[in-house]
């Protein structure tokens, strides 16, 4: 159907609310507008008054079965109203472009369009985006939200693994829904994406400075009980106790995965032509670099027991604090599990996963084959995190030492439960046999970790201190590679070399601290000795007469 150029030129005119009293033949008297026939729109020459009505158009949309459909809307002058009329009449030809059959079809997606766009007094659609659309094949419109797509488009991702996709559903539930959730997903824009990345920013320092109110009341409730002064302590703690669980802090890492999760749903979007393009894509996150991991000096253990803010997200042992760990942890259920942890730098559910089959401890090495991984609250085993993490890692005499010893308190405790006992080749187990939950050895570290009042890091910055440790002490990095089983060396250099060269600093600070206090203790040990030498001569010399 060919749309004609008579049909959509439109009629511009000027209507009014005044109102007249008409009467009826049967004497009733009704309240009418005048609308159109008022006669104080026109002049008596016919010219369109200046100062009574609204400047209006109406136009008629050629439809195909002939139904009428006009569009209608009201301008504080004729300009205005005919500067609209020439765009709405614009967009509508659009329609000549769409192919054969369409037409029609695309005629009354644009004026539904304007139509929208003129009840709500909002801007007309952009008829370059629309030209583009069409020249692209894409939808013109959809009533989709961001929300409702994000819901269906998880519903049909089967082909995620289980944990992947447990993040993106906690991403969207969490973030993107509340922020994003009721834009129209073809007008989402990139301002929205930094109004979402805004609005946490802002969330992240109202939590942050909770924390430190928290940590506040602490110090003032152990001053309380220091000088014995109980009722000051129990309101403190009634405080403390009303503050609730400590909100988590969505930190710049977490951030970038929202970003992608987002970017990944509408890449999908872009593929199945309900969006022209992925504005995600287009956000670019300040900084964008992983969080720097520090080494725990003793300025920011100092600063870290004053304030209760750790410097850094990925915070790293000393040797020192490492072997105070592990010396705590001396006894616990999981000693060996941590302590090959540290050796090795394997992951939790690499180490919750490990099996006997894969250790062969005459030969002194294990190898990686899987791991126990946590989805939601459920366990499940996996294949490694990447193919890199297959890998086999030697193991020193003390290791293998401890991993004998972990051999034989499971086959004590095999001979206790007897037919109770599950046989599951793990090599860490409850006591029982059944596999360990991956977040029992999280919780007992951070237990372990509070009751020594040793500096905070989480569990995998063990593994990041094992990669330091051994950077520290000259192993080549390509061996910190493959001890690690990164993909590349040069994460492996970029992620952790100036934790390494931060902790060589360190070590040489501390190393010459103590020479310069040997040495101060040796030259005062001298001078006392030369003293003590000095008054011993003086009292074995004979005394003189007249002289004493």
């Amino acid at each position: 159907m060919a749309m004609s150029r008579k049909k959509l030129t439109g009629t511009v005119f000027k209507r009014c609310s005044c109102t007249r009293e008409v009467t009826a033949p049967d004497g009733s008297v009704a309240v009418k507008a005048w609308g159109t026939r008022c006669p104080q729109l026109t002049y008596r020459d016919g010219r369109w008054s200046k100062d009574h009505g609204t400047w209006r158009f109406q136009l008629e949309v050629p439809t195909v079965d002939e139904r009428r459909e006009h569009l209608r809307a009201g301008f504080a002058t004729e300009a205005e109203c005919r500067e609209t009329l020439d765009k709405v009449v614009a967009l509508l030809r659009l329609a000549e472009s769409a192919e054969d059959g369409d037409e029609d079809r695309v005629l009354r997606q644009v004026a539904g369009l304007v139509r929208a766009a003129l009840k709500a007094k909002g801007p007309l659609p952009d008829e370059d985006e629309l030209r583009k659309r069409l020249a692209l094949g894409q939808q013109i419109e959809t009533a989709l939200t961001v929300g409702e797509y994000l819901t269906e488009w998880l519903a049909t991702k089967s082909d995620l693994a289980e944990g992947t996709k447990m993040a993106y559903a906690m991403h969207v539930r969490v973030h993107l829904i509340p922020h994003l959730g009721k834009i129209r997903l073809d007008r989402l824009r990139v301002s929205h994406i930094k109004g979402m990345v805004d609005a946490i920013g802002a969330q992240n320092e109202t939590r942050l400075a909770g924390q430190r109110h928290r940590a506040k009341l602490k110090t003032d409730l152990e001053t309380a009980v220091e000088q014995g002064d109980a009722d000051r302590a129990r309101v403190l703690r009634e405080r403390i106790k009303a503050l609730g669980e400590p909100l988590p802090i969505t930190g710049p890492a977490s951030i970038r995965r929202i970003r992608a999760t987002l970017s990944s749903a509408l890449a999908d979007a872009v593929e199945q032509l309900l969006i022209p393009v992925n504005p995600a894509k287009l956000f670019r996150l300040k900084g964008g670099g992983r969080p720097k991991g520090l080494v725990w000096t003793n300025a920011r253990v100092a600063a870290w027991r004053k304030t209760g803010e750790k410097p850094s997200p990925v915070m790293i042992w000393t040797v020192e604090q490492t072997l105070a760990f592990l010396r705590a942890a001396r006894g616990h259920r999981f000693a060996i599990a941590y302590h090959l942890m540290v050796l090795t730098g394997m992951r939790r559910g690499e180490t919750a996963g490990l099996h006997w089959r894969d250790v062969d401890l005459d030969a002194g090495e294990l190898t990686v084959t899987c791991q126990l991984a946590q989805i939601g609250w459920r366990t499940e085993i996996t294949e490694p995190k990447t193919p890199e993490s297959h890998r086999t890692i030697a193991l020193d005499d003390s290791a293998v030492t401890l991993l004998r010893g972990q051999k034989a308190w499971q086959e004590t405790q095999r001979a206790t439960f007897g037919e109770g006992w599950e046989d599951n080749d793990l090599v860490f187990t409850n006591p029982d046999g059944t596999r360990l939950h991956p977040a029992q050895l999280t919780y007992e570290f951070y237990k372990l970790v509070r009751e020594n009042e040793l500096p905070p890091i989480r569990l995998h910055d063990v593994r990041h201190g094992t990669a330091t440790h051994a950077l520290t002490a000259g192993i080549d990095v390509k061996l910190v590679q493959d001890l690690l089983g990164h993909t590349t060396s040069s994460f492996t250099r970029d992620t952790y070399q100036g934790v390494a060269d931060e902790a060589r600093r360190t070590a040489a600070t501390t190393l010459a601290a103590f020479l310069a206090q040997a040495d101060k203790t040796l030259r005062d040990n001298a001078v006392e000795q030369t003293t003590s030498n000095h008054d011993d001569e003086v009292a074995s010399e004979p005394e003189e007469d007249g002289l004493r």
